[in-house]
């Protein structure tokens, strides 16, 4: 799989959610279209809601993912956080 595109400040400028600071090998969604936004809410494809906090360079949120590593090891599910993403031409 590729990805293009690039980083945009806003929710309201990008296409998709994208990982941030994870690896890109991980059992977890890298990258979550989004339907649309609501307010201060992101809305993914698959109606997931999410409250957009802001940062100091970009808009993100934090979804939690309850993987295999946190399932064998009885951990607190993870917490990923996702920016702004626009697919298509970087330029």
């Amino acid at each position: 799989m590729s990805i293009s595109g690039k980083y945009v400040k806003t929710f309201l400028e990008a296409s998709h959610a994208m990982a941030c600071d994870v690896s890109m090998d991980g059992d977890y969604d890298f990258w979550l279209k989004i339907e649309k936004i609501e307010g201060q809410k992101v809305i993914l494809v698959n109606k997931e809601c999410f409250d957009i906090k802001v940062g100091k360079e970009y808009e993100y949120f934090v979804r939690p993912h309850n993987g295999l590593y946190s399932k064998v090891f009885h951990c607190k599910p993870e917490k990923i956080r996702y920016v702004p993403f626009r697919e298509g031409d970087p330029r």
